[in-house]
């Protein structure tokens, strides 16, 4: 009897083929979960590695009082004229072709908000001539587009008259 008894205790020594299945299993979907994780984060970060040149190169159209109010093409270098930048990086931006749009959305006359403007001078004591001046300008406000590389940015510019 005892040695049908040692047989058995041998027996449990191992592993079962169902416990081996299931071990792999669970490590396979271990693994999958971990590089649908891992080609999402990638994905995500190509994404803002895009958005984040995308609003560098809009600043230095920002940046710029010269090029923005007119339709234009121009190379991204000559937005960076007046900066002191590494000659790399002016190469690098030479390369770079992009369509400037300008679309004017509404002429704003200063006699619209005058009375405002008055209030406000009254409150901080400050010359009427002032305000009359501010009053007499107009000012435009307009949308610049910069196309570059498929992509297009808009913000939207005030222009004193």
């Amino acid at each position: 009897m005892q040695a049908g008894a040692s047989g058995v205790k041998g027996a449990s020594d191992g592993f079962t083929l169902i416990e081996v299945l299931v071990a792999v299993m669970i490590i396979v979907v271990v693994i999958g979960s971990m590089l649908q994780l891992f080609s999402n984060n990638s994905r995500f970060f190509s994404t803002m590695g895009e958005k984040a040149a995308g609003a560098y190169q809009t600043t230095l159209l920002l940046g710029n009082t010269d090029v923005g109010f007119e339709d234009k093409k121009v190379t991204l270098d000559t937005l960076v004229l007046d900066f002191n930048v590494d000659d790399a990086l002016r190469r690098t931006l030479k390369e770079m072709k992009a369509d400037v749009e300008y679309t004017e959305l509404m002429l704003l006359d200063g006699s619209d908000f005058s009375d405002a403007m008055e209030a406000e001078a009254a409150m901080m004591d400050e010359d009427a001539e002032v305000v009359d001046k501010a009053a007499e300008t107009p000012i435009e406000l307009g949308r610049t587009s910069l196309r570059l590389n498929g992509r297009t940015t808009s913000f939207i510019r005030l222009k004193q008259q």
